[in-house]
């Protein structure tokens, strides 16, 4: 046990981070009251933390690709939810309201999505708007048609001609 000379609760050993330069090889605060004390630093300090960290990005740019990469590796939800947001300015509720009021099905051709986890958010590429969910076959199909309805029919009206 070990009391801590900020809140001066005495604690666990455990509770403290390790000091090398310390008699006992801990440090005088706990992590709780040192995580404290940082963060009122960082808040009370952007201008010296911005360039802290700007340092850090110039001396160890491996580092923050490692970061924000695992980062996103285990905030998936968050990302998709995000890249949602930034691309089409949807949140997350309307795309999971738009999936249950299709019942989670692409709106063209009525499946469930194959290829990947979840549908595509289908919009207008001139405005911007969004449509309607489709899956990612559908999806491409329109791109590979330029959004165009014209091609559609004739390819549709192709397909029937030869279909059985």
């Amino acid at each position: 046990m070990k009391l801590c000379t900020k809140c001066k609760e005495l604690k666990p050993k455990g509770a403290f981070s390790k000091d090398r330069g310390r008699k006992d090889g801990l440090a005088p605060l706990c992590k709780d009251c040192n995580n404290e004390r940082k963060r009122k630093w960082r808040k009370d300090n952007p201008q010296k933390v911005k360039e802290q960290d700007r340092r850090g990005r110039i001396a160890h740019p491996e580092r923050k690709k490692e970061y924000q990469s695992r980062w996103c590796k285990n905030n998936s939800e968050k990302m998709y939810a995000l890249q949602l947001k930034w691309k089409y300015d949807l949140t997350i509720e309307n795309y999971n309201r738009m999936f249950e009021e299709q019942n989670g099905v692409c709106t063209i051709c009525g499946e469930t999505e194959r290829v990947h986890t979840k549908l595509s958010v289908d919009h207008d590429h001139v405005t911007g708007k969004v449509r309607e969910l489709v899956c990612s076959r559908c999806n491409s199909a329109m791109g590979f048609l330029d959004d165009n309805s014209v091609k559609a029919l004739k390819l549709a009206n192709y397909l029937k001609k030869y279909s059985k």
